[in-house]
């Protein structure tokens, strides 16, 4: 059978009761018995949707299909033991756009904000917040987003701009919150990378399917484009994601955990297998340099294992070079930047100019910010950077405590790894989450996440992980086989020799 026709047929069988909500979403998907010329012409709209000249703000979107996924995520929430409670948020942002929303009292309020919601309200209802303690780093991402509710305000001085950035800070804050109280032990980080590693197959048959017929199945419930947009002769294809970049963003994050699966013992590394080459199947059908590269830096953050007892004078080596480069090149280091290029077609040069933008213009934002960057030339106001965003949207302070995380949060992996060395499987683990918090980091430089709550849920994990895994004391080490524990003397032996020889 034609895959093609294959979402016509099921249409059709359910139009007879779902004519007026499906009239549309049936229009476009009949776009596949035109010619290829008339469907690229056709498709146009959906394209410049998915780069924000369409949205779905302030009108209610809310397909019916997206209504019974809301439900049932709800239900389970409230159901399910405080081991899973975290599950249905993970299956909603993989399953549904973000564009499904409901507008209350002029607020826009997405699936993924309601669930959040009632997350909140679980937590609350069973007093699962009771033990929690604030660290340092709780203050910090508390402080990060509460500073941007006054820095944006305050520069825009509207009632309408305040209402939306506590939209976003709420959803900042109460992504990390439910995570930070739900993740208790290595048992749930386990879970999560197993689960994390079965959605990546799932998803990743739908990414094929997309790239194979140049339709996406999850247009039905908007915000995405119907028809797969092309660069450079290669479709980017992006599922449920906001954009390509992102959904390559958010699976190349969760890559190094999912691999960590592979030192699982006793057990069959099936998931590990899968879930990574699940993972490279959707960074590639998204056609996009930011998730390969994202894919290169774990791959180096892993291979640098073999000099962890050395990443001290390695930090400080690149910087030197780095300090070296920009004193003798022509042009800035961080021209650099422009002249990396993974897939054709990239922005490289955009991802420099709005660096070097933001440096040498730093007097506009260095207060509160700047309302816009749109007068520091062609396409500048796509703030296609994180460290940049957090400038100009937040002035120093935002910057400072964005950057203060981050450094902070790598403190908590060195201390993690250290505590567990003599596990086998858990220093592997810790080493994996911190090489996605790492390969996040470098992402960065070509990409923003601050308005998908799909990726902040992926960025507030690698945080909330190392965080929670401190406070609770949370190392459970299971009876281990004979084998394992040989393996563990073994590697004992080795960290010591190392050790010495460092110090």
């Amino acid at each position: 059978m034609n895959p093609g026709l294959l979402i016509p047929q099921l249409i059709g069988s359910v139009e007879s009761w779902l004519a007026p909500i499906v009239s549309a979403v049936a229009g476009t998907i009949r776009l596949a018995a035109l010619s290829t010329s008339t469907l690229v012409a056709q498709s146009e709209p959906y394209v410049s949707a998915a780069f924000g000249k369409r949205d779905y703000h302030n009108q209610t979107n809310l397909h019916p299909l997206g209504m019974v996924v809301l439900l049932t995520m709800i239900g389970l929430t409230f159901f399910v033991k405080r081991r899973w409670a975290w599950l249905p948020l993970f299956l909603l942002v993989c399953s549904v756009p973000t564009a499904q929303r409901v507008i209350i009292a002029t607020i826009d309020f997405n699936l993924v904000r309601i669930l959040i919601v009632a997350s909140a309200a679980r937590i609350f209802l069973f007093n699962e917040y009771r033990g929690i303690k604030v660290t340092r780093v709780d203050k910090l991402v508390i402080a990060w987003a509460l500073s941007g509710v006054a820095t944006y305000s305050l520069l825009r001085g509207t009632t309408g701009a305040f209402i939306y950035q506590t939209g976003v800070a709420a959803d900042m804050l109460g992504t990390y919150i439910v995570l930070r109280v739900w993740i208790r032990d290595w048992s749930d980080v386990d879970r999560i990378a197993r689960v994390a590693a079965i959605l990546a197959m799932v998803l990743s048959a739908f990414f094929l399917y997309e790239n194979l017929t140049r339709r996406n199945l999850f247009s039905i419930f908007g915000g995405v484009p119907a028809i797969t947009p092309e660069r450079g002769g290669r479709l980017r294809c992006q599922g449920p994601f906001v954009h390509p970049i992102l959904a390559g963003v958010f699976w190349v994050g969760l890559l190094p955990l999912i691999a960590s699966l592979w030192f699982r013992k006793p057990g069959k590394p099936i998931l590990a297998i899968g879930g990574v080459l699940a993972c490279m199947i959707i960074t590639v059908a998204t056609s996009s340099s930011t998730p390969v590269m994202g894919v290169a830096a774990a791959m180096l953050g892993a291979g640098m294992w073999i000099f962890r007892y050395q990443l001290g004078l390695i930090r400080w080596s690149i910087a030197g070079l780095l300090l070296c480069l920009h004193m003798v090149m022509e042009k800035p280091v961080w021209h650099l930047i422009s002249r990396v290029s993974a897939v054709g077609g990239s922005t490289g040069h955009h991802r420099y100019s709005l660096i070097n933008n933001c440096i040498t213009r730093w007097d506009e934002w260095f207060v509160l910010g700047v309302r816009s960057t749109a007068h520091w030339g062609h396409f500048q106001f796509d703030l296609a950077n994180q460290y940049v965003k957090e400038a100009v949207r937040g002035g120093i302070l935002g910057i400072t405590l964005f950057s203060l995380t981050i450094v902070l949060t790598f403190g908590l992996y060195g201390k993690q790894w250290r505590k567990v060395k003599r596990h086998g499987y858990r220093r592997m683990q810790t080493w994996g989450i911190g090489v996605g918090l790492f390969a996040h980091c470098l992402m960065f430089i070509s990409s923003s996440i601050s308005h998908s709550q799909q990726n902040m849920l992926v960025w507030f994990l690698l945080i909330a992980i190392p965080v929670s895994l401190r406070q609770w004391g949370a190392l459970k080490q299971a009876p281990r086989p004979a084998q394992v524990v040989l393996a563990a003397s073994e590697d004992e032996a080795e960290d010591a020799t190392l050790g010495g020889a460092s110090a």
